[in-house]
């Protein structure tokens, strides 16, 4: 459940594509293979893959192209977030960067994996996790900035 709210931000929504989700789950039981990973991944994809095909279908995603912003290595200043304000800004994003930077970071999909389930080629998912990334580092020290001037 707490994967279905993470990319609908619904919680109708969320129990809709579980339900739905399980019935794949339960149709493709026997197709699930030990060797290959975890029973929780296996059913966690499912689960993604139902959400992210319906958001391209009702096109319920807004593609921009950012070939042009230069690649971030490791930056420190998510090390100096709190797992919390982490959270907040993640959910401050747009939700094409959400999606992506949530796919790459906790769920583990390659970028060609993303590319293949959202219909877009894997340079465009590594520049918008490095605009995700971009957005949060430009976001924290904005804040840092106006919290040495005493302002909230």
């Amino acid at each position: 459940m707490s994967i279905a709210y993470r990319y609908t931000r619904d919680i109708n929504l969320s129990k809709d594509f579980l339900q739905e989700s399980f019935i794949i789950i339960f149709n493709k039981l026997d197709q699930f293979d030990s060797t290959k990973g975890n029973f929780e991944g296996w059913t966690a994809r499912i689960i993604i893959n139902k959400i992210l095909e319906h958001k391209r279908k009702a096109r319920e995603f807004y593609f921009e192209d950012y070939t042009d912003i230069e690649p971030i290595v490791d930056n420190p200043i998510f090390h100096k977030l709190s797992v919390d304000e982490l959270k907040i800004e993640i959910a401050k994003l747009p939700e094409i960067y959400r999606v992506i930077l949530q796919l790459h970071y906790f769920d583990e999909f390659t970028h060609s994996e993303i590319a293949k389930l959202l219909a877009i080629e894997p340079s465009s998912s590594r520049s918008r996790l490095t605009r995700a990334k971009q957005l949060i580092t430009a976001r924290w020290r904005h804040l840092q900035t106006a919290n040495s001037h005493g302002v909230k």
